[in-house]
């Protein structure tokens, strides 16, 4: 196995050429994508325009909600009351819909134990009315199909098959601005939680929804891993600078290594002395002092 060794950080080959093991001088191995070493991120909400219309960047980011844990429900539910003055308009009507339930009991995440929190203005508790407008009413037969459903299929076959295409791929772009937009999203592109556990003199990194607190970066000390979010480049967010793939522009605007501005959550997870190794594993890597190859050297272990 190759091993690279400094007084600050040891390298290890992992199972995979696009992840290297990093252990710090105290001992702790963590799992790295190693996407992580050169990629500049940071976070300040700022408003965007597009075609005339302005929204603050982080209404991409917070438009769907987040999948949360059980314990982070609870702890939210807890400061609910006093953070209700933060929310906009359409979030307090979605609560009292929902009866202060922030979360959707049906989006459920066996496997990781995770729910989804509640986006408005969109997620409503629709009435046996709205269900029968939505499902075609009374224009359709028993069936759910029209009565002449088989000869307008033949007729329309292709036709329809290249509407659906068109679609999903409309699907798959996010208007902007969003329609929706996570409860907890303030008016001026901030998080309620975050603003109550500053103003409370409260560790908003350690209280704070973890996917919220870590993205775009996915970090599990159950595993002992460090990547990016597996969905995250999936997004379709061309004027949000943040998560582009542009790294030369992204540079020319000052933006940090993601190692550097993430640096307060990863410490918290993993400690000052790993991301200290980290950091300059990173450094030594952006400068080719050590590279892919020279790590996977004398290993069968392919991309």
């Amino acid at each position: 196995m190759a091993i690279i060794s400094t007084d600050k950080y040891t390298a290890k080959p992992s199972d995979s050429q696009d992840w290297v093991i990093i252990e710090s001088s105290d001992g702790q191995t963590i799992d790295v994508e190693l996407r992580l070493m050169d990629y500049h991120y940071d976070c300040i909400p700022k408003i965007i325009s597009q075609d005339g219309k302005e929204a603050y960047c982080s209404q991409f980011c917070c438009y769907t909600g987040c999948y949360v844990t059980p314990k982070e429900i609870k702890e939210v539910q807890k400061i609910l009351p006093e953070i209700k003055s933060f929310l906009q308009k359409d979030a307090i009507n979605l609560l009292k819909k929902t009866k202060d339930q922030i979360f959707i009991p049906d989006d459920y995440d066996e496997e990781e134990d995770l729910y989804k929190t509640r986006c408005s203005p969109e997620e409503w508790i629709y009435d046996d009315e709205d269900d029968e407008e939505e499902n075609g009413g009374d224009e359709d037969d028993e069936d759910g199909e029209d009565e002449d459903g088989e000869d307008d299929e033949e007729e329309n076959g292709e036709d329809d098959e290249e509407e659906n295409g068109e679609d999903d791929e409309e699907e798959n772009e996010i208007e902007f601005p969003p329609s929706n937009h996570c409860i907890f999203l303030t008016k001026d592109g901030l998080c309620a939680t975050h603003k109550y556990y500053v103003e409370h003199g409260m560790d908003w990194v350690k209280k704070k929804f973890n996917i919220c607190t870590t993205f775009p970066i996915d970090i599990r000390p159950q595993d002992k891993t460090l990547a990016f979010m597996d969905e995250f480049d999936t997004f379709t967010f061309a004027d949000v600078d943040c998560i582009s793939s542009d790294e030369k522009h992204k540079k020319e605007l000052g933006m940090p290594q993601i190692i550097e501005s993430m640096k307060y959550v990863i410490v918290d997870r993993y400690g000052e002395i790993w991301w200290q190794a980290l950091s300059d594993f990173a450094k030594d890597f952006r400068q080719k002092k050590v590279t892919v190859r020279k790590i996977y050297h004398d290993t069968s272990i392919k991309e």
